[in-house]
């Protein structure tokens, strides 16, 4: 999934620009963030814009957060019998990472 994400948001092996342009059109949604096609995106505050999808199924759950200020993308996949979410786990994994950038 970490692959297909940098594939897709950092090149344009997948889709021609056109076609991301299109896929990164955001509309509002009710929540606070956008949705394009296919895709979600939100701020994460002290990160930025975060690109992305959350969602599980079955026992299971799973994030993918593309950060395209840092040219950076995290992806958790979790059963979900933890007590945590892939959400809270990207955040420390970034406070980590860009720490000394904050």
């Amino acid at each position: 999934m970490g692959k297909f994400a940098e594939t897709l948001f950092m090149t344009d092996e997948l889709l021609n620009e056109d076609t991301f342009d299109q896929m990164i059109h955001w509309f509002q949604d009710n929540e606070g963030g956008f949705y394009g096609l296919g895709v979600n995106s939100w701020d994460a505050k002290e990160w930025g814009d975060v690109w992305g999808y959350t969602g599980g199924i079955d026992g299971y759950s799973s994030a993918l957060w593309h950060l395209p200020d840092e040219e950076m993308t995290i992806v958790v996949l979790l059963d979900e019998d933890i007590n945590t979410t892939p959400d809270y786990i990207i955040e420390r994994v970034l406070a980590v990472i860009l720490e000394d950038e904050l």
